[in-house]
């Protein structure tokens, strides 16, 4: 064998990555990839569809309105009825749009958000309540009441 060929290879060619080789991923792996994000998606804005919440803010329109912007305006703002309306394929080719993900991020994170934090109402009704007997007077039992029926609601909710 000749020289050339015995030699040792040099500390960069060793510390050189090996090529990857890297093939597309299975067609039937992408679609199922596609369908859990849209039905991901679908579940996150009918959560928000399904909360009144979405009415006083602009946040949470922003992706019905992009999901079809006819249906939105023709059924005057009605979140559920755009769900409803827009086709499967629709949808999920709209999934696959990176601008309407981020709004359906955006919409989703500040749903979370604004549903993590505790309402001015509770802060106020817990905190006027505390040193004081709820059996002290008819007042106290009714505030008491809309008390338990506020905790509760925001249990179920």
């Amino acid at each position: 064998m000749p020289a050339a060929a015995k030699r040792k290879k040099s500390v960069a060619e060793k510390a050189a990555p090996k090529p990857v080789r890297t093939e597309p991923a299975p067609l039937g792996a992408m679609v199922m990839a596609q369908a859990k994000v849209a039905k991901e998606m679908r579940r996150d804005l009918l959560k928000i569809a399904n909360d009144l919440w979405w009415s006083w803010n602009e946040i949470a329109q922003r992706p019905f309105a992009a999901l079809d912007p006819i249906v939105w305006e023709a059924s005057n703002h009605d979140p559920l009825a755009v769900l409803r309306q827009v086709d499967e394929p629709v949808f999920a080719a709209r999934c696959a749009d990176a601008d309407f993900c981020a709004l359906v991020k955006a919409a989703h994170d500040a749903h979370r958000a604004y549903h993590g934090t505790v309402a001015w109402f509770e802060q106020q009704a817990f905190a006027d309540a505390k040193g004081l007997s709820a059996a002290s007077s008819p007042s106290m039992k009714a505030c008491s009441s809309i008390r338990v029926a506020w905790a509760c609601w925001r249990a179920i909710t």
